[in-house]
């Protein structure tokens, strides 16, 4: 749907804060802006700094996404040389977490493919009918009446489905939960990323610069984060998702130590459905396939990710898993992803 009117000033002053305020801006790696032979704005890509670590060496990261071209008839090649010109960039590694079918075209054009282990979105419904009334009502908004009687619906025929959707995983997981925000919260997401061996290299500034942002996409309803740790105390993950009561939650970030990805899986899940939600879905990283998959996740794709590097060894840490690329790493905090702007 292309929509005539003009753009509201709350999405103007989001790009400037996002794109030319961002507290780590790199002015070597800017945004990209295309002009058209008619010298008037024809597209526009975002770039994010994402500084890194690989085994506590330094790597300088972009982010590009937010690809825009506004006449794509008359422009074919905009987009094209967007991209081109911030992967052809200073920096040693270029990602983009929501590559749709023709940016990842234009990606595989240039010879860099998608990551499978880290494209895949996942899924665990709780509720079939409430699930199927929420995805509705996320496209069309009169959806909303279905509502009630998908929650009737549910509660009437759970027990003909409940050993299918609950009959889960190979053994309890015995953990403790508590809600965390603030410094606790940046502390252990902090810990918890150098498990990785290429992680964001953060500080505690930019981390609460971006959870911020991050707490203000709430159109899946209020962001929620919580520890987990062992009976003994041991810090075992966090998880941070949105969510409301009736509705799909929608999961920003799962960190975990090593081990600990199917019992932190486990929390997650195991709070979305006490606190009412009729499904989560988010985005993999590869450790987290296998303990998803044993909770009767399903898998779909609806935008790859996609690197372009010329280290081998950023190359050889992305391939083996040992990433953390995506969500809090990336781009998915950002409200220009799912969000709106009224």
């Amino acid at each position: 749907m292309h929509r005539k009117e003009a753009a509201p000033a709350s999405l103007a002053s989001y790009l400037e804060e996002i794109f030319l305020n961002h507290p780590r801006f790199d002015a070597d790696m800017p945004s990209r802006v295309y002009i058209d032979q008619k010298g008037a704005v024809g597209g526009f890509i975002g770039v994010l700094p994402a500084p890194m670590l690989l085994d506590g060496n330094p790597v300088r990261a972009a982010v590009a996404g937010s690809l825009m071209v506004d006449n794509p008839v008359e422009n074919p090649l905009a987009g094209a040389r967007l991209l081109r010109s911030v992967r052809s960039g200073p920096q040693d590694l270029s990602i983009s977490e929501t590559a749709n079918d023709i940016s990842m075209g234009m990606w595989e054009q240039m010879g860099d493919r998608a990551l499978p282990r880290y494209s895949l979105q996942w899924i665990r419904v709780f509720r079939p009918a409430g699930f199927a009334a929420a995805a509705l009502a996320e496209r069309f908004k009169a959806a909303r009446v279905l509502r009630p009687v998908a929650s009737l619906t549910d509660s009437a025929a759970g027990p003909l489905y409940h050993s299918a959707l609950f009959g889960s995983d190979d053994k309890p997981r015995k953990y403790s939960r508590k809600e965390i925000e603030g410094r606790d919260l940046i502390a252990h997401l902090l810990e918890l990323s150098k498990h990785y061996g290429l992680h964001p290299d953060w500080d505690e500034g930019t981390l609460e610069w971006t959870l911020r942002h991050a707490g203000r996409k709430q159109r899946h309803g209020e962001m929620r984060s919580h520890v987990v740790q062992s009976p003994s105390g041991k810090l075992l993950g966090c998880h941070v998702y949105f969510a409301r009561p009736g509705g799909m939650a929608w999961v920003l970030q799962v960190l975990s130590s090593p081990k600990a990805e199917a019992t932190v899986v486990a929390s997650l899940l195991d709070h979305a459905r006490e606190t009412g939600a009729v499904a989560v879905r988010g985005r993999v990283m590869p450790r987290t396939i296998a303990p998803l998959m044993r909770q009767r996740a399903f898998f779909l794709c609806n935008a790859s990710t996609v690197i372009h590097t010329k280290n081998p060894d950023i190359q050889a840490a992305v391939d083996s898993g040992d990433a953390f690329i995506t969500g809090l790493a990336a781009e998915s905090w950002i409200r220009l992803i799912g969000d709106r702007f009224e």
